[in-house]
């Protein structure tokens, strides 16, 4: 908590050790080579570990398909086409949960065997919030049952980066300004927060904890679990909002009562992970995907319903 005292903020340690999460950031992992290719091990994109009883996920056309098409075909017949047939989603990584749960960090909030296996549908899925642009799969299959599998034909863009071996680093996670704004009881520091003399100090303090620790460590722009790092607003608020039906690209926004339904239902969701594209390959240099979940699902193991939410600045 050195970084708050610094920022003036030593009064109020109580609350921000109230609201702070337990989170689990990545690092490059260096080894032997024969460590970095044990199947199961957890890793960012490549090939993912699969037995042959698990297909690769492929996701529907989107029902709204042909109306994104008409008011994408700006951007080229391939993307606007993409829409309205069956693509195989990219795969974004791999997470033993052993190695996660010997951390010892985030308690029994994930399963702590198997695998975690996210996919994501990098083509469609900035234009597009919900949970059918992306799957998690909780694999619990024997290590000796498992393959490495190539990405079907066409081959999603993911897939041509190579395999990225991570492992994980404890951190703390503190909710973003406006969240911060709305948890917070105490007057002055809901004046500080108001402050724009301090929203440098707020985005610094947000800011440096993606990539770079309170310590000066340098990790990457990846969370398990924790508070999301938005680009722009709470991915958890996007996530209700596509699952309600109440927001919809180019057709419509929530109105107020909608937005405010919203804005509660929120906080029964949870942020499973964030990825920042950016250090996944040279196709992305910029934005952040937000993978976000009804805590009730997460407390039974239930990954089948995760919203895949994109921002980007």
């Amino acid at each position: 908590m050195g970084f708050l005292e610094e920022a003036g903020l030593s009064g109020h340690l109580d609350f921000f050790e109230a609201v702070c999460k337990r989170s689990l950031c990545f690092e490059a992992r260096a080894g032997s080579p024969r460590t970095l290719a044990r199947k199961g091990a957890s890793r960012l994109v490549g090939n993912p570990d699969l037995p042959q009883a698990i297909d690769w996920p492929v996701r529907a056309a989107y029902p709204n398909g042909k109306v994104l098409a008409g008011k994408l075909a700006r951007r080229g017949p391939e993307l606007a086409d993409a829409f309205q047939v069956p693509m195989p989603l990219d795969f974004v990584c791999q997470l033993d949960l052993e190695e996660v749960a010997k951390t010892k960090v985030l308690g029994d909030l994930l399963p702590d065997h198997g695998r975690l296996l996210i996919f994501w549908d990098s083509n469609c899925g900035p234009y597009i919030d919900s949970a059918q642009s992306c799957r998690v799969i909780w694999d619990r299959s024997p290590i000796n049952a498992l393959k490495t599998r190539a990405a079907p034909d066409p081959a999603p863009e993911l897939q041509s980066y190579p395999a990225k071996p991570i492992s994980f680093l404890p951190v703390w996670s503190i909710p973003d300004r406006l969240l911060l704004r709305e948890l917070s009881e105490d007057e002055d520091l809901s004046a500080m927060l108001d402050d724009e003399d301090y929203e440098e100090v707020w985005g610094e303090i947000i800011d440096r904890g993606a990539s770079v620790l309170a310590s000066g460590r340098e990790v990457l722009a990846h969370r398990l679990l924790g508070w999301p790092i938005p680009e722009q607003w709470d991915p958890r608020f996007t996530a209700v909002a596509a699952a309600r039906g109440v927001a919809s690209l180019f057709e419509r926004e929530p109105t107020e009562a909608e937005r405010s339904d919203c804005v509660r239902e929120m906080h029964e969701w949870t942020m499973l992970l964030q990825i920042g594209l950016s250090e996944l390959g040279e196709e992305y240099s910029e934005g952040t995907v937000y993978f976000v979940m009804r805590q009730a699902d997460l407390k039974e193991c239930n990954f089948d319903r995760v919203h895949a939410i994109y921002q980007q600045t």
